[in-house]
């Protein structure tokens, strides 16, 4: 794992445990780091570059790129819709874009 990577890891593992307190959230291994899943499926992970990889609503995945704030994220040439990809930012920002992947991931019905 490179150094930018275990930045990330680091920062994400030290919010993990207040998100782990909601309902349906656990760790799982996603393209080689620790990510967080509700219901068994991803919301957050870090992503290769020390980000935080995050699904959110298409909108504001687009409102966050135009801003400056995350990426849209490709994976190999496909671009995706519902993930972005924030740099290392700091805790405060992390968890607040965590909140809204983890308020926007679906649940089983």
């Amino acid at each position: 794992m490179n150094e930018a990577r275990e930045r990330g890891q680091a920062l994400l593992d030290e919010l993990a445990p207040e998100f782990e307190q909601l309902p349906g959230v656990s760790r799982g291994s996603m393209f080689h780091s620790l990510g967080l899943k509700r219901d068994g499926r991803f919301f957050a992970f870090i992503d290769g570059d020390g980000g935080v990889g995050m699904r959110l609503p298409e909108a504001r995945v687009t409102e966050l790129d135009e801003a400056g704030i995350a990426e849209r994220m490709t994976i190999g040439t496909r671009s995706m819709r519902e993930w972005a990809s924030c740099p290392m930012s700091g805790v405060e920002h992390w968890r607040q874009l965590l909140q809204e992947s983890y308020e926007f991931s679906p649940t089983p019905s």
